[in-house]
């Protein structure tokens, strides 16, 4: 058994190249006939996170939507886009449908664009499950014919990376995020993510290459040219491979890694054809988030974990005492003093980075041990990232 992911060079938002260049991933990856048929209600799920514009690289393109949109609709499909941003005010989320300018391409093209709770939640059980045994999954995308991942390439300061996997753990609700963070240490967290993307079981994946994000992601990282629109059936190995291209090969990504484990799709390269531009040729290093460590031994990740103490840290001159992080936190350790400013609890802190993640000033920072840092640099200095030779 094998898998194909599909890669197609595209340097700009300009509509017609990435209209160009989604038809050629679509038809690289086999098709859209071969998963969906005339007619059909196709779901497309982008990624956004907070309402951030366009160029701050946070969300999925709107041009990529769009040119998904235009794709899908040629062939005869229904499609519809839906999606609950992290932030749980409504106002806020539809504000950020609005900055990020899906909502805008959805007008333009006619297509509806909902908030998942427009519809509510229904439970999925998943006896399967190893961090969650029953997954709520909004209704819009359970009536949905097929569901497609339309995330973005981003670095992620808990999971390491966040891509087409890990988009939909912003469909659940809000609640049950904050519970699936609470889990708190990486294996544990990554397993949550896992469960929730077996319950999904979408049909097909693309990925917004063409600016991602390096470092402090998914929201307060650099934007980085990588000039690919990616896609394939298998999303397990459509994210194995935007790690390859983004050089991250030997990063141990555990969400990536129990996908495969659990036969949701294929992560050894070895067994994923790349179609369209040879992955050598379209290789861009991004910076690693301060919190990803680059695959130590197995017997020593959860020491090494445990170890490398890094917690939120407040840049008070920028906060706006918005409450944002105070509504995110999973763990109730953040509230606003006299000032008003956000003020974090470190005995019940659970270093999660929800409010890191979704704080809209990017008033929230890391705090580094001095452990930490010391590891970091040591760890820097003795060798690069391993091959997948090495691990094997």
């Amino acid at each position: 058994m094998s898998a194909t992911v599909a890669l197609a060079r595209c340097t700009s938002y300009d509509p017609g190249r990435v209209q160009q260049a989604m038809e050629r991933v679509l038809d690289l990856a086999g098709g859209i006939a071969a998963w969906a048929r005339p007619g059909d209600r196709v779901l497309l799920k982008p990624n956004v996170l907070l309402a951030a514009p366009p160029e701050r690289a946070v969300c999925t393109h709107p041009e990529v939507l769009r040119a998904a949109i235009r794709a899908l609709r040629a062939f005869g499909c229904r499609p519809v886009v839906a999606e609950q941003p992290g932030i749980g005010a409504l106002q806020s989320a539809r504000r950020a449908l609005e900055v990020s300018g899906i909502l805008g391409v959805c007008r333009e093209e006619g297509v509806d664009c909902r908030l998942f709770r427009e519809k509510g939640f229904s439970p999925v059980p998943l006896p399967a499950g190893k961090q969650v045994r029953e997954v709520m999954l909004p209704r819009e995308l359970q009536e949905a014919d097929h569901v497609v991942s339309l995330a973005k390439v981003k670095s992620h300061m808990q999971a390491a990376y966040t891509g087409a996997i890990k988009n939909f753990y912003g469909a659940i609700p809000f609640r049950q995020r904050k519970q699936i963070h609470a889990l708190a240490k990486y294996v544990r967290f990554s397993e949550g993510i896992v469960d929730v993307f077996q319950a999904v079981r979408p049909r097909f994946g693309i990925l917004d290459g063409i600016l991602g994000m390096e470092g402090r992601g998914p929201s307060a990282g650099k934007p980085r040219l990588l000039g690919l629109l990616m896609a394939s059936t298998d999303l397990v190995a459509l994210d194995r491979i935007a790690l390859a291209a983004v050089g991250w090969d030997g990063l141990r990504v555990r969400h990536v890694e129990d996908a495969a484990a659990r036969g949701l799709g294929i992560a050894d390269v070895r067994r994923i054809r790349v179609a369209g531009e040879r992955l050598d040729d379209v290789r861009v290093p991004f910076a690693l988030p301060p919190t990803a460590f680059r695959n130590p031994p197995r017997f020593l990740l959860d020491t090494l974990y445990n170890l490398w103490s890094i917690k939120p840290l407040v840049i008070r001159e920028k906060c706006t005492a918005c409450s944002t992080c105070v509504a995110a936190c999973p763990a109730g350790a953040i509230r606003l003093d006299d000032a008003p400013r956000a003020v974090i609890d470190y005995d019940r802190c659970i270093e999660c980075f929800c409010c890191h993640e979704l704080c809209p000033s990017d008033a929230v920072t890391e705090k580094q041990s001095s452990l930490k840092a010391v590891l970091s640099r040591l760890r820097r200095a003795i060798r690069p990232l391993p091959s997948d030779a090495d691990r094997s």
